[in-house]
């Protein structure tokens, strides 16, 4: 869950609580409660783009591991676009940067895109591509995650 409430034409400011797990990495449970802000940047007619920064409070519980959860203090840094280049393709781009608060070379950045192109009535094609990073995964897990998504919503 995300709030945003812009302060300035320019300024907003971003709190969110996010909870997720995921198998693939040996992420049993992490919880995410962070604090920031975000910059517009960019306000034309077709695009926009912001920079943002803010702090979260990270829990997290691995598989396989009795040890009890980490809490760590990390940064967010991100970046994101998103323009149309007709009235049926719409691109979403973002990276986010997240070291550990104390130990910088402790990150995870991910980078991505999203292209959603309008087909037919409510029908659209998208397509999604992710590279993610983590310097420190859980043991056994490689320590970058890509993929590619394809999909045909239909939108009411």
């Amino acid at each position: 869950m995300r709030h945003n409430y812009r302060l300035t034409p320019v300024v907003h400011s971003l709190l969110f609580i996010q909870a997720q797990s995921n198998p693939f990495q040996r992420i049993e449970s992490r919880f995410l409660l962070g604090l920031g802000a975000r910059f517009d940047v960019v306000r034309a007619e077709n695009w926009e783009a912001s920079l943002g920064a803010s702090y979260m409070r990270e829990s997290e519980n691995l598989t396989d591991d009795d040890s009890g959860p980490t809490r760590r203090n990390r940064a967010s840094f991100f970046a994101s676009a998103l323009g149309h280049f007709t009235q049926q393709v719409l691109l979403d781009l973002y990276a986010f940067y997240q070291p550990v608060v104390t130990d910088w070379s402790n990150a995870r950045a991910s980078v991505g895109s999203n292209l959603d192109v309008a087909l037919v009535g409510q029908l659209a094609l998208v397509i999604g591509f992710r590279f993610a990073y983590n310097s420190e995964p859980a043991p056994g897990v490689e320590n970058d995650d890509k993929w590619l998504r394809t999909g045909i919503p239909l939108n009411f």
